[in-house]
C-alpha cells in the first residue's frame, strides 16, 4: 500500500485501521467484515444533521461502516485506546427529540456547544472526542484528547479519525521481534499532521472544536445546576459582547454558535441580545436549536417561575446572579450592564483619570500621597506603585511590589510573604483596597486577588480590619477566602478581633439554611474527589476559633450554639466547646445539653463499626459537663455504664471509652482501671483521636499520670479531613496542656529547620531517632537505611523506639498506618545479627499486633544470622537443639523450621512432639481470618512440612488446625498441604554442588539452598525470593557461609544430615528446564 497525505484526508479508514492496528489472519478477519475500503453508512450523520443542524464529516460515515467490524475485531487489538461508536444515538434521538430529557445533561451540552462527541478512553483515565464539526479541509473528523487531570482539551488534537489511529496504534503479532523501527505510514501521517497545524490559526470559531471547547467551557456545566469548577476563571474566556455582534449576521449558518448565544446572553443577562439570538434560532436549521429557542424565551418571559428542566426558577437566578457577578463589563450588554460594572467617579476620584493620575506622577507627585488620597482606587494605586518601580530609587521596595502584583493572583491559600519580615507594611493600604475590590468576584477570578488574603494578617491593622470585616459581610459560605480571613483573625492581636470573630459567628448562623443545602447535596452525591474536601460553611470555623477564646463573646455564642438540637453536625465540634464555655460558668443548660447529646450520639453509635473524630471530641466535652455538673453518683452510674457496655466493634469501643474517660477521670482519678485505659489509649502511635479525649480527661481532672505518656502526643503525627477541628495540632496543643496541668516542664517546640534530617551528619543519625522534637523519625531511620550506616546506638535507640511503636499497635484500626514503624524495622535489619535481641523483644510486646508481629519475624529473621544459627548446628547437641526448639533465644526465635528439621533429622519421631509444639506456637501468631502480613515466611511456610513425617497423628493435628483459617488463605493451604506430605528422599554424591528448591504454598515466594562440600568445608548459599512485603524486604534476598571441620567425614556426615533436614522441610531438586524451542527464520 501507498501511503499519502490524502490516505489520511477521508475515504480509507478501513485501510488505515486494517494496517495499524492488526496483523496476519486478524487483519484478514477485519477486512473481510468491513466490507469495501471506504463504505459509509450515513444513516446516522444524516439523522444526527436533522436533530444539531449540521452534518457531520463524511469520515464519521466510514466509522459508522467499520464500527461493528471493529467490536468484533476489539480483543485482538491493543487497548491503547478502546473506542465507541460515537453518534449512532441519533438514529434513536430523531425518532423521539425530546429536549427536556437532556436539557440537564453534561454530555448533551457538549455536544450543542462545540459539537464535540465521546469517541473513546485510555487506561489513564484520559478521553478522545471526536468533533462533528465539518472543517472545510477534506473529509475528515478532528479528534481532541482530553485531559482528564485539568479538565482541558490539552493533550493533543489530530485532523482525522484515520491520522488520530495511525499516530497510537501499531500492529502486534506473538513472533514479534521487537524492532522500533519507522512504521510504513509514519511519515506520510507526520506531514498530514504538520499540514494541519498549520491550518489551525486560519480556522473560524464555528468549525473549531477546541476554540469553542475554551470559550463555551464556562457554560457547560450551568444547566446541570453546578457552578462548575473555577467558573470565575473560565468565564474570563468567554468572548466578549463584541465578538456577537461579529458572529451575529451568520448564525443561521451555524447553530452551534447559535446554541451558545442563546445560553450566555441567559445567563450572562444580555435579555435583548438572548431574545435576538432566539429569534434566529426559530428559524435555523436542527431541531435543537428552534426547541431551545423556544424553551430560553419561556425562561425570559416567566423568570420566576419558568423551570430549564429539572432546574427550578429559583435554581437558575443562583446560576445566573454567580455568572453575572463574575462576569467582565466587555461581555455584557452596554445597553442593559448595570451601574456596578461600569466605572463611574464622583468627588475626588471624578478628577482621577488615568491619565490625570500619570500626569501627576510625571509631576513629581508622591506616590504615596496619592493612594492615601484616593484609599479605594486600585487603579490608581497600581499607577503610583509602578511609578515607584520605574523611578529606581528603592530596588528593595520595587522588588516587593512586582512581588505584589505577581502573588495577588494567586490562588487564597497563597502566603505572601512566606516570611514575614520580608514584608514592607507600607503597602498596607494598597493590599487592603486590592482585597476589597475583588470581594464583588469569586475567589478563583483573577481580579478577585485573592492571593493576598492571608497577607491581610501579615498586616494587622485598621486596613486589614476593614477588609476583614467586609469580607464577612460579603462573601459566600462556600469562599475560600472565607477560611483565610477566619485564621487572620484567629492570630490577630488587633483590639477589633474578637468583635469581628463573633461577628462571622453570627454569620454561620444566619447562612445555616445555605450550609443544611450543601450538605444535604453531598450525602446525597456520596463521597467523592470533588466534595470530599467541600466544607458547608467557612463561617462554622470562626465560631469555633471564638468558643476557644473563652471570654464574654464566647459565652454568647455558647448559649445561641445550645439552642440548637437539630442539623448539629453542621458546627462540628462547635458543640463540644460551647459545653466546655458554660460548664467552666456552671450554666446548668451545659448539663442539659451535653446529657442528651452523649446519650443520643453513644447510643445511636455503639453498634457502629467507628466513630467520626467530631463526635468523640463533642462527647469528652460533655462527658466532662456531667462529671462536674451533674451529682457525683448519678454522673458516675452514667459514664460508668456506658464505659463499661460491650460493644461489637474495637475502633468504636476505643474512641467511646476514650471520650467517656474524659470524665470518668474527674470522678475518680486515681482508678486503677481507668489508669489502665489511659496507657492503653495514649498508647496508640496511628493518630487516633481518641488520644484527644483522654488529654482532655487529663487537663480537666488533674489525674496522675506519668509525663512519658503524654509526651509523645506533642509531636505525633495524623492526618483530618477537618485540620482545624481534629488535625495534628489540635492533640499537640491538648498533650501541652495536659503536660502543664501534671506539673512536667514544657517541651520545646517542634524545630522543622531539618525536619527530615536531611542536613545531619552521618555520625548524627543514631542520636537523632530519639530526638522528636527536631526530626520525623520516619525520615531519620529512611535516611540511616538509604546512607547505610550501622552503628550500635542505632539498635539500642531503634530498638527502644520501636518498642514503643508497636507496644500497643493491636488496637490500631485495619487502615491506620506508622511509617516510622516500617522504616526502623529496615534500619534495624541493616544493622545485621546484632539487632537480633531488640527485634526478638518486639515478640515479647502482649499488646502487638499479629500482623505487626510477622513483620518483625521477617525482619529478625533475614537480618544476616542465618550462618550464626548453622555455625550453632554444627556443633550442638540433640538436647541442646531440643532446648532451643522449645524454649527459643532471640537466636533462634524466627528460625524454628531450621531447628524443627535438625531434630527430627537426627532423632526422627521423637521429636514429634516439639515440632508440634514449634507449629502450634507459630500459629498462635498467625490472624485467623485476614490476610496475613508475613508471606513467605519460612518459619510459618515450611515448619508444618517438618511434623508431617513423624506420624499419622501429626498429621492430623496439621490437618485440623487448617480447618480454624479462612478457606483461600495461604497459612491453611499450607497446613492442608503438610497434612499429606510425604518428603523427597534426598542424596548427592557430592562431586558437585547441589541446588535444592521449595515453594510457599498459595504465595509467589521460592525458597533455595546451595550446597557444596569442599572436602572439610561445607560452602552454603540461602535464597528466597518474589517477596511482597511492603518494601520492608526487597524481592530478593540471599546469605551464604561455610562450615569448616575436622575431616572430610565429618563434613560429609554434616552434609548428609543437611539434606534429611532439606527433605523434610520440603526441598526437592528443581524440575528440568524445557528446551529452548529454535526459532524459524521466515522468508521475506
Amino acid at each position: 500500500m501507498k501511503w499519502t497525505t490524502n490516505t489520511f484526508a477521508g475515504g480509507h479508514l478501513s485501510t488505515v485501521m486494517s494496517q495499524t492496528m492488526l496483523t496476519g489472519k486478524a487483519r484478514e478477519r477485519f477486512l473481510a467484515r468491513a466490507g469495501e475500503p471506504g463504505a459509509r453508512d450515513d444513516s446516522t450523520r444524516k439523522a444526527f444533521a436533522k436533530i444539531y443542524g449540521w452534518s457531520p464529516p463524511a469520515e464519521l460515515g466510514e466509522w459508522q461502516a467499520v464500527a461493528k467490524a471493529y467490536a468484533k475485531s476489539f480483543e485482538e487489538i491493543s487497548d491503547v485506546w478502546m473506542l465507541r461508536d460515537p453518534i449512532s444515538y441519533a438514529l434513536g434521538l430523531e425518532k423521539s427529540f425530546k429536549l427536556d430529557k437532556r436539557i440537564n445533561t453534561g454530555d448533551f451540552w457538549i455536544t450543542a456547544l462545540t459539537g464535540l462527541e465521546l469517541f473513546g478512553s485510555d487506561p489513564s483515565g484520559d478521553s478522545c472526542f471526536v468533533s462533528t464539526l465539518t472543517t472545510g479541509r477534506g473529509d475528515g473528523a478532528e479528534v481532541h484528547i482530553f485531559n482528564h487531570e485539568n479538565g482541558e482539551l490539552d493533550v493533543g488534537r489530530f485532523g482525522s479519525i484515520a491520522n488520530f489511529i495511525a499516530s497510537y496504534f501499531s500492529p502486534h503479532s506473538s513472533d514479534d521481534d521487537g524492532d522500533s523501527e519507522e512504521h510504513p505510514w509514519s511519515a506520510a501521517a507526520t506531514k498530514f499532521d504538520d499540514a494541519f497545524e498549520k491550518s489551525l490559526p486560519r480556522q473560524p470559531a464555528w468549525a473549531s472544536a477546541d476554540q469553542l471547547f475554551s470559550r463555551s467551557h464556562w457554560l457547560m456545566d450551568l444547566p446541570t445546576g453546578e457552578k462548575g469548577f473555577e467558573l470565575a476563571r473560565k468565564v474570563a474566556s468567554a468572548p466578549p459582547f463584541a465578538v456577537w455582534l461579529e458572529e451575529r449576521p451568520r448564525l443561521i449558518e451555524h447553530p452551534v454558535l447559535i446554541h451558545y448565544w442563546t445560553m450566555a446572553h441567559y445567563f450572562l443577562g444580555n435579555v435583548e441580545a438572548c431574545r435576538e439570538a432566539i429569534a434566529i434560532g426559530k428559524k435555523a436549521p436542527g431541531r435543537l436549536a428552534s426547541a431551545l429557542a423556544g424553551l430560553v424565551e419561556g425562561l425570559l418571559d416567566e423568570p420566576e417561575a419558568a423551570p430549564l428542566g429539572k432546574l427550578s426558577a429559583k435554581t437558575l437566578a443562583k446560576l445566573r446572579e454567580a455568572v453575572r457577578k463574575n462576569a467582565a463589563p466587555e461581555l455584557l450588554d452596554p445597553a442593559s450592564a448595570p451601574a456596578t460594572t461600569k466605572t463611574k467617579r464622583t468627588g475626588k476620584e471624578a478628577a482621577a483619570s488615568p491619565r490625570q493620575i500619570q500626569a501627576r506622577l510625571a509631576a513629581g507627585e508622591d506616590p504615596w500621597a496619592l493612594i492615601a488620597e484616593l484609599p479605594e482606587d486600585v487603579a490608581v494605586h497600581d499607577l503610583a506603585l509602578q511609578s515607584i518601580v520605574s523611578s529606581k530609587t528603592d530596588e528593595e521596595l520595587a522588588g516587593r511590589i512586582k512581588q505584589y502584583f505577581r502573588e495577588r493572583t494567586c490562588d487564597a491559600y497563597n502566603t505572601w510573604p512566606y516570611d514575614p519580615t520580608e514584608y514592607d507594611r507600607r503597602l498596607n493600604p494598597v493590599i487592603a483596597a486590592a482585597f476589597r475590590s475583588g470581594l464583588r468576584y469569586d475567589a478563583d477570578h483573577p481580579k478577585a486577588y485573592a492571593g493576598i488574603t492571608k497577607t491581610l494578617a501579615i498586616a494587622d491593622d485598621d486596613f486589614a480590619m476593614a477588609a476583614f470585616e467586609q469580607a464577612i459581610d460579603e462573601l459566600a459560605v462556600e469562599d475560600a477566602r472565607v477560611e483565610y480571613v477566619i485564621e487572620g483573625l484567629a492570630s490577630s492581636a488587633h483590639a477589633r478581633a474578637g468583635a469581628l470573630l463573633e461577628r462571622a459567628a453570627l454569620r454561620f448562623f444566619a447562612t445555616l439554611e445555605e450550609a443544611k443545602e450543601r450538605s444535604a447535596k453531598k450525602a446525597k452525591e456520596g463521597p467523592t474527589l470533588d466534595n470530599m474536601f467541600r466544607v458547608d460553611s467557612h463561617f462554622a470555623e470562626a465560631l469555633r476559633v471564638a468558643l476557644r477564646r473563652d471570654d464574654d463573646i464566647a459565652v454568647r455564642l455558647a448559649e445561641k450554639t445550645l439552642s440548637f438540637h437539630s442539623n448539629l453536625q453542621l458546627f462540628g465540634t462547635a458543640l463540644g466547646l460551647a459545653v466546655r464555655v458554660l460548664t467552666r460558668r456552671e450554666r446548668e443548660s451545659a448539663l442539659e445539653w451535653a446529657h442528651a447529646y452523649a446519650a443520643m450520639v453513644i447510643d445511636r453509635r455503639s453498634g457502629s463499626e467507628w466513630i467520626e473524630d467530631i463526635a468523640q471530641a463533642n462527647v469528652a466535652e460533655c462527658a466532662i459537663a456531667i462529671a462536674k455538673l451533674a451529682e457525683r453518683d448519678y454522673a458516675m452510674a452514667f459514664l460508668q455504664e456506658r464505659f463499661t457496655a460491650e460493644r461489637e466493634h474495637l475502633q468504636a469501643d476505643l474512641a467511646l471509652r476514650g471520650a467517656l474517660l474524659a470524665g470518668l477521670l474527674i470522678l475518680d482519678p486515681t482508678n486503677h482501671e481507668y489508669r489502665g485505659w489511659v496507657e492503653r489509649l495514649l498508647g496508640n502511635r496511628t493518630g487516633a483521636f481518641s488520644v484527644f479525649s483522654v488529654l482532655r480527661g487529663i487537663e480537666e481532672s488533674r489525674a496522675d499520670i506519668p509525663a512519658s505518656w503524654v509526651l509523645p502526643h506533642v509531636y505525633a503525627d495524623r492526618t483530618s479531613l477537618s485540620p482545624s477541628q481534629t488535625g495534628e495540632g489540635v492533640v499537640q496543643a491538648a498533650a501541652r496542656r495536659a503536660l502543664a496541668v501534671l506539673g512536667a516542664p514544657p517541651p520545646p517546640p517542634f524545630d522543622d529547620s531539618d525536619e527530615f534530617a536531611s542536613q545531619l551528619p552521618d555520625d548524627g543519625l543514631a542520636a537523632a531517632i530519639v530526638r522528636p522534637e527536631r526530626h520525623r523519625l520516619s525520615n531519620v531511620f529512611e535516611r540511616i537505611r538509604v546512607k547505610n550506616i550501622v552503628h550500635p546506638d542505632i539498635v539500642s535507640n531503634g530498638g527502644a523506639v520501636l518498642r514503643d511503636l508497636y507496644a500497643w499497635s493491636a488496637d490500631d484500626g485495619d487502615r491506620s498506618d506508622n511509617r516510622a514503624r516500617v522504616e526502623g524495622l529496615r534500619a534495624l535489619r541493616l544493622q545485621g545479627p546484632a539487632a537480633a535481641p531488640a527485634l526478638a523483644a518486639l515478640l515479647e510486646l502482649p499488646h502487638m499486633s499479629l500482623e505487626d508481629r510477622g513483620w518483625a519475624r521477617i525482619t529478625l529473621r533475614y537480618c544476616g544470622q542465618e550462618a550464626d544459627v548453622r555455625r550453632w548446628l554444627q556443633s550442638a547437641t540433640n538436647e541442646e537443639v531440643l532446648a532451643e526448639l522449645t524454649r527459643p533465644s532471640p537466636r533462634f526465635v524466627a528460625f524454628p523450621d531450621l531447628l524443627a528439621a535438625h531434630l527430627a533429622a537426627r532423632i526422627g519421631e521423637r521429636a514429634k512432639e516439639a515440632c508440634l509444639a514449634a507449629v502450634e506456637r507459630r500459629l498462635a501468631d498467625v490472624p485467623r481470618t485476614s490476610d496475613y502480613a508475613g508471606p513467605g515466611d519460612p518459619a510459618l511456610m515450611l515448619l508444618p512440612f517438618v511434623a508431617a513425617p513423624l506420624g499419622a497423628d501429626a498429621r492430623a493435628r496439621l490437618r485440623s488446625w487448617a480447618k480454624g483459617f479462612d478457606s483461600h488463605y495461604s497459612p491453611r493451604a499450607v497446613l492442608e498441604q503438610a497434612g499429606k506430605f510425604e518428603p523427597e528422599p534426598l542424596s548427592h554424591d557430592w562431586k558437585g554442588p547441589l541446588v535444592v528448591e521449595a515453594t510457599c504454598v498459595g504465595e509467589s515466594v521460592r525458597y533455595r539452598v546451595e550446597l557444596l562440600l569442599e572436602r572439610d568445608k561445607l560452602v552454603w548459599k540461602s535464597s528466597t525470593d518474589g517477596f511482597t512485603m511492603n518494601h520492608l524486604i526487597d524481592e530478593s534476598h540471599s546469605e551464604r557461609g561455610s562450615l569448616d571441620f575436622e575431616s572430610a567425614d565429618a563434613a560429609r556426615a554434616f552434609a548428609d544430615l543437611e539434606l534429611r533436614a532439606l527433605s523434610l522441610r520440603g526441598f526437592r531438586r528443581p524440575a528440568p528446564a524445557p528446551a529452548k524451542k529454535t526459532k524459524t527464520t521466515k522468508r521475506r
